[in-house]
């Protein structure tokens, strides 16, 4: 049986773990994630999918236009034959419909579940530096008088279990696997995890691996055969009070801290890969790998290359009433990767804002943000809330389902288009992860002043991605915004391009290097994003357009009316014949437009919210 290119990339560099029995974990040493990996794509996850967020009725896919139910939950409190009957009637129906299915696998809403079926359930949970049990926060609730303990994924015992959920998952024959939650081991860090016996016994492999004697020597580390990490900080007055904070500092404060940090990391990437390998020896085929994550900070990292493409909760800031910034970094990033994000808000942070301040209006804006990024915002129809009385965000007939029909009457301007830019803003992973935070604020300026970029990643041990020249192919300007002490085949690809590296904030540099492609005129908070497919040099260029007036207390946007859009030659590449202005829930409209002194001038009538531009 072959398996997929994700698991052949990481078995080649070295990065799965041992047996889910062995309880034995085999981590990569710094040079073998130096390796260069091919640029990943999400074929399976297309730009213009629709992804619903659990099984229902033809009707209501057929209402948003469904393609993908995203969360394909496990039949409630059915087993053996039953379980595989009903949930391959789940998957039956939306096949029926036309919809792909992607069952999901628990990482934390399955506790209840485990306490049932694993009675050494107290040997895999994961553990405080004080050896307590760790629990989920945002469970509550008690079971068989147990709290939601936290699996360990370093744990053999958990990752049986989770195996075991994906052998019942699999019985739907699904289009696609999740294993969802953020949840992983290295989360617990901010808790003072995990320091079970798992986690200490692997730790201890590590260092010995990757750590080199006179280091070790240095801060006071004696035997390796009974080194205790747990026992090593605590001795120093560390405790779970204090851990969490200690142990992300940077730079760091604790002896260790760092190297035990990237232990986790790549300890997770491994549980994920193998994880991986044996559900694909399962199905007896290759199937596509989702999870969940928050993906804001480097850890959050953890599964990438492995994954084939994100399903995430994650944070939107609903009560500050304005349209998030922060996912636009999050998909520039994606890009830069090959990977594709299918996301929708935090439940208890989010969905629950929305839901009982009533601004459907709101969540359009998110929806319309992905999608104009080339990325997918799942239909926020019955989303759980968090626990309590209060109940689900249901989305009403009207709120949204233009948005998502839109998008599936457009697809074939969505589907292969990838950010048209010259500009490049150098992601420097190892940078980021010591709390440098100049790309990002490069990242909304170049975005606030409409300059076409993509990001390019020099990456690390955390993220194996090894910058090459032909990643800075088709930039006139790099933007480095921060330090770039990356590895000796990384620099040499930036040094190819030094002569066109501009120092943020140098905007005169930039503007010199790569003079305005894009401005806009009449009015103010307007995003344009010009989008082309490489592989098709007779399809259109679009702009999707981006109304940034969005108004708080009426929950609408304040529509833009008669500006202008000018485009600069370098970006059309083309000779223009026509342009037109698609928007949700309107006809297409043929937009006036004049060639000016390099480029073209675009007579926009009016944009409430989001609009692709067609030039042809």
């Amino acid at each position: 049986m072959g398996l997929s290119i994700n698991t052949r990339m990481i078995l080649r560099c070295g990065l799965l773990m041992g047996g889910l029995a062995s309880g034995v974990l085999t981590l990569p040493s710094n040079a073998q994630t130096e390796k260069s990996m091919p640029q990943l794509t999400s074929p399976h996850l297309r730009r213009s999918d629709v992804a619903f967020p659990q099984p229902n009725s033809p009707d209501v896919y057929r209402r948003y236009g469904a393609t993908l139910v995203a969360w394909g939950f496990r039949p409630w409190k059915a087993t053996g034959e039953e379980l595989t009957k009903k949930w391959r009637a789940q998957r039956d129906a939306a096949h029926k419909a036309g919809v792909r299915y992607q069952a999901r696998v628990e990482l934390d809403a399955g506790w209840r579940r485990w306490i049932d079926v694993d009675p050494d359930i107290m040997e895999s949970v994961c553990r405080t530096l004080e050896g307590k049990p760790i629990t989920y926060h945002f469970w509550k609730q008690t079971y068989k008088g147990h709290p939601s303990y936290q699996g360990c994924t370093n744990a053999p015992g958990y990752r049986r279990f989770l195996l075991q959920q994906a052998q019942e998952a699999l019985s739907s024959k699904p289009d696609m696997l999740l294993i969802d939650a953020i949840q992983v081991t290295p989360a617990t860090v901010w808790r003072a995890g995990c320091f079970c016996p798992w986690c200490t016994k692997g730790f201890r492999e590590y260092v010995r691996t990757n750590v080199r004697a006179e280091t070790l020597a240095e801060v006071g580390v004696g035997d390796l055969q009974i080194f205790d990490y747990g026992a090593f900080l605590r001795a120093r007055g560390v405790t779970d009070k204090t851990a969490g904070r200690q142990l992300t500092f940077w730079p760091p404060k604790l002896p260790l801290a760092e190297e035990f940090l990237t232990f986790q990391h790549l300890a997770a990437r491994a549980f994920i890969a193998d994880f991986q390998q044996r559900v694909e020896k399962l199905a007896g085929k290759s199937l596509p790998l989702s999870t969940s994550t928050v993906l804001r900070e480097p850890r959050d990292w953890w599964a990438y290359p492995v994954v084939d493409h994100f399903t995430i909760e994650t944070v939107l800031k609903a009560r500050d009433r304005q349209i998030p910034q922060e996912p636009i970094f999050r998909y520039k990033l994606a890009d830069a990767l090959g990977m594709r994000v299918l996301s929708t808000g935090i439940p208890v942070q989010d969905l629950n804002f929305v839901r009982d301040e009533k601004l459907p209006g709101l969540v359009r804006t998110w929806i319309a943000q992905s999608y104009a990024y080339g990325h997918n915002f799942m239909v926020p129809h019955s989303m759980w809330c968090g626990e309590g009385e209060k109940g689900r965000y249901e989305s009403k007939p009207g709120d949204c389902d233009d948005l998502y029909q839109f998008v599936r009457a457009n697809a074939g301007l969505l589907d292969g288009y990838e950010t048209k830019a010259e500009v490049g803003l150098l992601y420097n992973s190892q940078a980021v992860r010591q709390r440098h935070r100049g790309v990002r604020q490069a990242c909304r300026e170049l975005t606030r002043r409409n300059i076409p970029f993509r990001m390019v990643v020099a990456g690390d041990l955390w993220m194996p991605k090894v910058l090459k020249v032909g990643d800075l192919a088709g930039l006139k300007a790099l933007v480095v915004a921060g330090p770039t002490s990356v590895s000796p085949e990384q620099r040499a690809a930036l040094n190819t391009v030094e002569t066109t590296t501009v120092a943020w904030p140098d905007m005169e540099r930039l503007t010199s290097l790569v003079p305005s492609q894009v401005t806009v005129a009449g009015t103010s908070g307007i995003t344009v994003l010009p989008r082309a497919r490489s592989d098709d040099g007779q399809a259109p260029l679009v702009c999707h357009l981006l109304n940034g007036a969005y108004l708080p207390d009426a929950d609408a946007m304040q529509t833009a009316r008669d500006f202008k859009v000018t485009l600069a030659d370098s970006l059309l590449g083309r000779q223009v014949s026509g342009v037109r202005l698609l928007e949700p829930g309107r006809q297409a409209l043929s937009c006036r437009w004049e060639p000016i002194n390099g480029g073209i001038r675009i007579d926009i009538p009016r944009l409430e919210l989001w609009a692709i531009m067609e030039i042809r």
